[in-house]
């Protein structure tokens, strides 16, 4: 992985690119090796998981935690929505009842 590594940066310095060591992540998928990846002779961060393109990989590979993010961010949107219509629907009501009140006072 190191070589791979290496020879990105290499790459990447040759037309005028660079790899940000602070923004750069590690994630190690099925392997034994605990040799430190380094790009510029800084050791890479390692990370349990990420969230890339939406989707949150992580070492086991599955699919548990990017299905439980999913289902989170649906649930807490869903509930945006649902206060959304509640607040309309009050606000629909007080404006019935607001109609109806002066409808009675004028005798209508």
């Amino acid at each position: 992985m190191q070589d791979k590594t290496t020879r990105l940066a290499a790459t990447s310095a040759k037309t005028g690119l660079g790899i940000n060591k602070r923004k750069t992540e590690l994630l190690k998928i099925n392997t034994t090796a605990n040799t430190p990846v380094t790009v510029g002779g800084e050791p890479i961060r390692e990370v349990e998981s990420f969230v890339y393109l939406g989707s949150v990989i992580d070492r086991q590979g599955g699919t548990d935690r990017d299905v439980a993010a999913r289902t989170g961010k649906a649930r807490a949107a869903f509930i945006m929505l649902k206060n959304n219509h509640q607040a309309a629907h009050l606000q629909l009501q007080c404006q019935i009842g607001s109609t109806l009140r002066l409808s009675v006072r004028r005798g209508e």
